[in-house]
């Protein structure tokens, strides 16, 4: 991994990484880690106990998969969609992922270099010649905007735009914060920009890209970019109790809609289900959205955000002792999912809830410490 210095930028990539975590505390102690355990079967048994133990209070609101090589070791949901349905949540429940969309998006940036329509280390006005930072057109490469390395910072999701150009225009008053390529500031902006490369390169929207060539590929049949205000068959409505500004509210959770992007945008909030990740999983390491050598960069670690945890190219990526884990996470207001992936074992975990993201970061945390565990 590239040998970077951790950035006075961390705490806010923490914040925006897992939306508004801390606001979003519980306010009793989080339970201690659950501790070893002796097979993929018991690590998803303990991890489903966790979840029964750690959220009981509150009631937990979302699902988690456990799986190797495509064979799911461990399955389990809890509550359904929305408020008075009588449906529980299943494997093709559409939820709402957030950032772990950046992953698409650097995956469909991965694609265009990999053909040769781009370079890592393209200045961003070669292919976007009306970038609204003029002064930073030939200083921000495609690189920094996937690593959080640009200097741009992000945009109010109540825009109301579909639009990736749109999008980008809308924050286009906000500096850059810090010389690009010198440390990390998270940046939605930086991946609508990315939206609006993907456009120009390819010819084609955004929207229609992932869909072609990721979602298409990997078989992500019941993945896209629904609007909560216009719902489609078993979709996960999320609920919060987060005011706009990150603080909680009293008194019982609301429809997140008027907080979220209308249909997702190049910095996520795309919807997918748990059978749809697991598919997208087996694409990447079946090397069918891109080649080893382009997903081997794209994995390869930019910044350091603390401990062994690394920023890469639309990834995050941590060393365990159980190797490699990569994946991304993402939440707002009535939404919280993760993604860890073993590429040496194949492992797959992926959480969700349709509710505040805390849960999310406990979870996470407690099923990479039992897969670690795993001796055998």
């Amino acid at each position: 991994m590239h040998a970077l210095t951790p950035t006075r930028s961390l705490p806010r990539i923490l914040l925006l990484l897992l939306f508004a975590s801390s606001v979003a505390a519980q306010n009793r102690p989080a339970l201690p880690p659950t501790g070893t355990a002796a097979s993929l079967i018991d690590a998803g048994v303990q991890w489903a106990s966790f979840v029964d133990r750690q959220f009981a209070a509150d009631g937990f609101s979302g699902g988690i998969h456990l799986s190797k090589g495509g064979q799911v070791i461990h399955e389990q949901y809890w509550g359904h969609p929305g408020p008075g349905s009588d449906r529980y949540f299943d494997r093709d429940t559409r939820f709402n992922i957030a950032s772990m969309g950046k992953m698409f998006t650097a995956l469909a940036i991965g694609q265009l270099v990999e053909s040769g329509r781009l370079a890592w280390d393209d200045p961003v006005g070669k292919h976007y010649p009306e970038f609204p930072w003029a002064d930073y057109a030939d200083r921000i490469t495609i690189e920094h905007l996937l690593s959080h390395r640009s200097g741009l910072g992000g945009y109010p999701f109540g825009h109301g735009q579909t639009e990736a150009e749109s999008i980008v225009e809308s924050a286009a008053g906000e500096p850059v914060a810090f010389e690009p390529g010198t440390e990390m500031g998270y940046s939605n902006t930086g991946y609508a920009v990315l939206g609006v490369v993907i456009e120009r390169v390819s010819g084609m929207s955004y929207f229609d890209y992932i869909r072609q060539n990721i979602f298409g590929k990997a078989g992500m049949t019941r993945s896209g970019f629904f609007s909560p205000i216009d719902p489609v068959d078993n979709m996960a409505m999320g609920y919060t109790t987060m005011a706009p500004d990150g603080s909680r509210t009293a008194g019982e959770p609301v429809p997140n809609a008027p907080l979220i992007e209308r249909i997702g945008s190049p910095a996520g909030g795309s919807y997918s289900t748990i059978a749809d990740l697991q598919r997208f999983a087996e694409a990447l390491l079946e090397n069918r959205l891109v080649g080893q050598e382009i997903r081997d960069e794209l994995w390869e670690g930019r910044s350091l955000m603390g401990g062994t945890t690394w920023y890469a190219l639309g990834f995050g990526v941590r060393e365990t002792d159980a190797g490699l884990v990569v994946g991304h996470n993402g939440g707002g207001p009535g939404i919280g999912a993760v993604l860890q992936l073993f590429p040496e074992s194949g492992v797959l975990a992926v959480a969700f809830t349709n509710r505040d993201p805390m849960p999310i970061n406990l979870m996470t945390r407690e099923i990479v410490g039992l897969v670690t565990s795993i001796k055998n």
